[in-house]
């Protein structure tokens, strides 16, 4: 089962408590969580869908500049999570951390990259994507483990 699944999964199982009258102030809080999750994964996939095969420059920088954008943003938002103690406050930086480098990697790379054949921009943009979002899943689980 992949993230997807198994956060979808977890979303229908408090779906169906809310609808019940059974849930607990928690599932609220995860339900949150996993509509996140499951966007951004949904919202990454589509632009690894999306990522053009060419060596047009204009059309390589658009698509790089949204997909910056986008990561860049998931830096920070949503930077709250459960309480936790020194040991937890020390796993979450360093997931931070890592997660920064992703990024700061990325730009490093694209930002000489050459393309010298049409699947070059695609077949980076989403191994960058992918490693980004495996590290983004790692560092959500230690703000909010589900």
């Amino acid at each position: 089962m992949n993230f997807l699944e198994d956060y979808t999964e977890k979303l229908n199982i408090i779906r169906k408590k809310l609808g019940e009258g059974k849930s607990v102030p928690m599932d609220a809080f995860y339900y949150q969580e996993l509509k996140y999750r499951i966007s951004t994964i949904e919202t990454l996939n589509a632009f690894n869908a999306s990522a053009p095969v060419t060596k047009d420059e204009g059309v390589i920088g658009l698509h790089y500049e949204i997909v910056g954008m986008l990561l860049k943003n998931l830096l920070d938002e949503r930077s709250y999570g459960n309480k936790t103690n020194e040991e937890g406050v020390k796993k979450r930086t360093t997931a931070k951390e890592a997660l920064t480098r992703v990024f700061e990697d990325g730009k490093r790379r694209f930002s000489g990259i050459k393309i010298t054949t049409n699947e070059l921009y695609r077949d980076n943009i989403k191994d960058l994507i992918n490693t980004y979002l495996a590290v983004w899943i790692q560092y959500r689980d230690t703000l909010i483990k589900i």
